[in-house]
């Protein structure tokens, strides 16, 4: 995670229907996919509660966001951690008395095959599979019979499955089928599920040099955070009656 102040725009973008006011709940919230949904929703006039594990680049984020005027809180936690969950939540059944969005988008980077051992392993299903499926229960417990909306962001490499991070591609493809089967589950309680799949983005886990990133983008091969979040966007303002079970987006080439 990045410690450097994030841009904001000095005007505020005229919300998107439907997100004004909005109750949402973004994990891994202080760079790369994460930050850059929570930027976006704050802009949409949505109330924005940011989460992740180092204090520091939370603080940034949130002072960032709130000197632009948005409304915008969070504490560090771990997403591996149940009771840093249930603590969470705790906290926004006191500071809002329920939720109508969660962001699951905290996630680990992968090790090669080789190179992992069982412990970076199963730190890594923890994070990524784990973390989602409880944060969606607790999630899921305060949208029932209200409404709501769950989105996972997951990884276009759980389709593709290249190696050589199989642990990383294991708890992608987890998350596939616990979105699938999250939505055929919640659905008739008023909750709609959405999985979204970007292919190459560029984000703090992509380790390669600056230069190389610029081209990769030049030449169309590489994401953006910001496209992610907006495909976000395009999920939570659909009509009432449309739900998107699953978005994936690539770089085109």
């Amino acid at each position: 995670m990045s410690s450097q102040p994030s841009s904001l725009p000095t005007q505020k973008a005229t919300p998107a229907a439907g997100l004004t006011g909005r109750r949402v709940l973004v994990t891994g919230a202080t760079s790369g996919i994460g930050l850059s949904i929570a930027q976006a929703l704050a802009r949409q006039q949505a109330r924005v509660f940011l989460i992740a594990r180092t204090a520091g680049p939370l603080e940034t984020a949130l002072h960032d966001l709130q000197a632009g005027g948005y409304d915008a809180h969070g504490m560090p936690a771990d997403t591996s951690r149940p009771e840093d969950l249930r603590q969470v939540f705790a906290v926004l059944d006191r500071h809002w008395q329920g939720l109508d969005v969660l962001i699951n988008n905290a996630s680990v980077r992968g090790t090669p095959f080789w190179e992992e051992d069982e412990n970076q392993a199963e730190h890594l299903m923890q994070v990524n599979a784990g973390g989602y499926v409880t944060c969606a229960q607790l999630a899921a417990r305060r949208m029932r019979g209200r409404g709501g909306h769950i989105v996972n962001i997951g990884s276009l490499s759980a389709e593709l499955r290249d190696g050589p991070y199989a642990s990383y591609v294991a708890a992608k493809s987890a998350v596939r089928g616990f979105s699938m089967a999250l939505g055929r589950t919640v659905r008739r309680e008023g909750i709609k599920v959405t999985l979204i799949e970007p292919g190459f983005v560029d984000t703090p886990m992509i380790e390669i040099a600056a230069e190389e990133k610029a081209q990769k983008k030049k030449r169309h091969e590489m994401l953006e955070p910001a496209d992610v979040a907006e495909a976000v966007l395009f999920c939570l303002t659909r009509a009432a009656g449309v739900e998107i079970p699953l978005l994936q987006i690539q770089p085109l080439h």
